[in-house]
């Protein structure tokens, strides 16, 4: 696979090197966020990135939604593009080109599909909306229920988070400790509680497992030696990686390069998204 090289920082002991699967993820992911706008149904191949010296070049193609202002949202989707990969990797942006493939009536054509399905068939098909083949929707009611269901685990992970990094410095009853955490973010919903649940149950029951995988990404950076911040969301994504299938791997590495950012040190998001890359590109 094609890799985009970033040199190295001067806080960092080497270079972080991102798979050119990694970069497009981001930017599938930057692209669904905008209302309106759906990847076309195999994401990855509309999309297209150059690196140059002065920055990545990007060549996004897209389907919109009926009614919504298109030059306005493809000012949206550049912005979009050009923040995610900024933020997440360092790299610089210098130029996002949108083409616009199509223009439907998304949601009429999505409900006359589903007009002789039964209840439970339908929500079984609305469950099966994100799936590992194709992680990111092409119609309207798709791209709504992921993005409901993205921030819904973004809460949850959070949580778990926390749950697990406590537990490195508290004997406090997990069960008490998971009600306080739940509490915290305002988790109430069951498949909240129970994505919640099951990441920290998972990377319990496979604890020594996934360390030795952390350890071994790390080039054997022994994981007592961590920040404990970026073990735990290490411990949390490597989980989703070998074990939650309907969760691409992509996904779990941006998601972890996100809570680093947010919860730990400067170079984390750049060490913890390193050592995810390598184990998804094996």
């Amino acid at each position: 696979m094609s890799t985009i090289k970033l040199g190295s920082e001067e806080k960092q002991s080497g270079k972080v090197v991102y798979n050119a699967g990694i970069v497009k993820g981001i930017v599938a992911l930057a692209v669904a966020e905008v209302e309106g706008t759906l990847t076309l149904p195999n994401n990855k191949n509309g999309i297209t990135l150059f690196l140059e010296k002065d920055g990545i070049y990007a060549d996004i193609a897209v389907v919109v939604e009926y009614g919504h202002d298109v030059p306005e949202l493809a000012y949206r989707i550049q912005q979009s593009v050009k923040q995610s990969v900024e933020n997440m990797t360092k790299y610089k942006v210098a130029k996002v080109d949108v083409h616009i493939q199509d223009v439907v009536f998304a949601e009429k054509k999505e409900e006359a599909n589903h007009e002789e399905e039964e209840p439970a068939e339908r929500e079984d098909h609305e469950k099966k909306a994100i799936d590992r083949e194709n992680p990111f929707p092409s119609t309207a009611r798709d791209f709504r229920l992921r993005k409901e269901r993205s921030t819904m685990r973004n809460s949850a992970r959070e949580a778990a988070l926390n749950i697990i990094f406590a537990q490195q410095f508290n004997d406090e009853c997990l069960e008490l400790l998971k009600k306080k955490v739940y509490k915290q973010f305002g988790l109430v919903k069951e498949d909240d509680l129970l994505f919640a649940a099951d990441l920290v149950a998972t990377v319990q029951e496979h604890y020594d497992e996934l360390i030795a995988d952390i350890e071994a990404a790390s080039h054997h950076y022994l994981a007592n030696r961590m920040n404990p911040t970026d073990k735990s969301i290490l411990l949390i994504a490597m989980a989703e990686i070998k074990y939650f299938d309907d969760i691409p791997p992509v996904v779990s590495v941006s998601e972890a390069t996100g809570l680093a950012r947010k919860y730990s040190t400067e170079t984390s998001a750049d060490f913890v998204n390193g050592v995810l890359s390598g184990v998804i590109n094996k």
